[in-house]
């Protein structure tokens, strides 16, 4: 976390003349795809129209900066960077002209001739100028978060186990005794009310056994209970929101992993998890011009080290390509942060920083959309991105992990 009362919206001042602008790519060329059908199989061509160029080769004297430059005012200001210097035009232009960008788009942006080519020019420049600002501002927060960041003990006051209390309560010890979920049933389902009341009256029941009425799981490496997962019944709503399918599955895999090998392969490991909560009260790192909150913390403790590993269980159909996937990459970032946050916390013992995705997605949907579709699992396990197995062989590389 950061030092209290510690704000990067304050604290950074930044130009987008920056010289730390990484590479960009933008793509507006029009693609084509036909199906060629055989005797025996079918075969599906992808095309593109367009050709790739350095953004200065665009037709940059026809575009309006001033306009540009209204434009991007605007974008600093829906997304909040206020400690962005934004240039005037002439300063945008040269910008444009000097920057790492390639234009992936037809011969008519490179050569308007109608006015209608001229507004898409004016677009793509927009598009570029959007990018940057956002990748600069990323680049800059997380420079400014790797010299802020320290390690704190988690205690019974962390918001991570206070779940709905108040913020103002959060402070005090007591509140962690407090915490709760909301639990709401409607009222023409006195029989479910009941089972539901019934089942909190009966603690023991509640946290180590698992049951329909409220669907939850039980797990004693978690450091709270219960674990309320997405239930059956659709009309029991459950705030915070409880585990989806994918999240729970890890949970389950996870549990029965570590009864079954768990101690045999780590002898002298102690392993626990937690369920990160979102903004304001769990864990999070700057990506993609947003808050990420992995779903879940694991820590494995042995001796003087700790690991801890952000777990984020989700589908990846839509997944962009790993370079552009800073989600994915985060693996990246905590290895190089770890050292830092060493010398600054001053700890007495030793802690490294980890991240996997665990895909929802099988591999065999996956690979084809996947960049450029040849990597094997192999690949993708090297890049901290999982595939679930029943026998588990994913959770050995998670935890095994160097």
């Amino acid at each position: 976390s950061a030092p209290n009362g510690s704000s990067f919206e304050q604290e950074s001042n930044f130009s987008l003349l920056s010289k730390d602008m990484p590479p960009i790519r933008i793509d507006r060329a029009t693609r084509a795809t036909s199906w060629k059908s055989g005797s025996d199989q079918q075969q599906l061509t992808e095309g593109s129209a367009g050709v790739e160029r350095p953004a200065r080769d665009l037709p940059l004297g026809m575009v309006d900066w001033e306009a540009a430059y209204l434009d991007l005012v605007e974008h600093r200001r829906v997304c909040g960077m206020y400690s962005l210097a934004v240039p005037r035009s002439a300063a945008l232009k040269r910008f444009v002209e000097c920057a790492p960008v390639s234009v992936a788009a037809d011969d008519h942006i490179f050569s308007p001739r109608k006015w209608r080519d001229r507004e898409d020019l004016q677009d793509i420049v927009h598009t570029i100028l959007r990018q940057s600002v956002d990748k600069l501002w990323q680049i800059h927060r997380k420079r400014w978060e790797s010299r802020r960041m320290t390690y704190q003990k988690v205690d019974e006051s962390n918001p991570n186990l206070l779940l709905n209390v108040d913020r103002a309560a959060a402070a005090e010890p007591e509140a962690a005794r407090q915490s709760h979920y909301v639990v709401s049933v409607p009222r023409d389902q006195p029989n479910l009310f009941s089972q539901v009341e019934e089942l909190v009256d009966q603690q023991s029941k509640l946290y180590e056994r698992e049951s329909a009425e409220l669907a939850r799981i039980y797990f004693d490496r978690h450091l709270y209970q219960p674990l309320l997962i997405e239930g059956s019944n659709p009309a029991v709503t459950v705030s915070p929101p409880p585990l989806n399918n994918s999240e729970a599955i890890f949970v389950k895999q996870l549990r029965r992993f570590w009864r079954e090998r768990g101690q045999d392969l780590y002898p002298e490991t102690e392993l626990f998890l937690l369920r990160n909560q979102g903004r304001g009260r769990g864990v999070g790192f700057f990506v993609e011009e947003a808050g990420f909150y992995p779903d879940f913390i694991l820590w494995m403790i042995a001796g003087d080290h700790q690991r801890i590993v952000f777990v984020e269980p989700h589908g990846m159909i839509s997944a962009k390509a790993y370079n552009e996937d800073e989600k994915a990459k985060l693996h990246e970032w905590l290895r190089d942060l770890t050292a830092d946050l060493a010398l600054r916390s001053r700890l007495s013992v030793r802690v490294t920083l980890d991240s996997f995705i665990v895909s929802a997605t099988d591999y065999g949907d996956l690979r084809p959309r996947y960049g450029d579709g040849s990597w094997s699992e192999a690949d993708f396990a090297a890049k901290h991105i999982l595939f679930p197995d029943e026998e588990g062989r994913y959770l050995e590389a998670m935890l095994s992990a160097k």
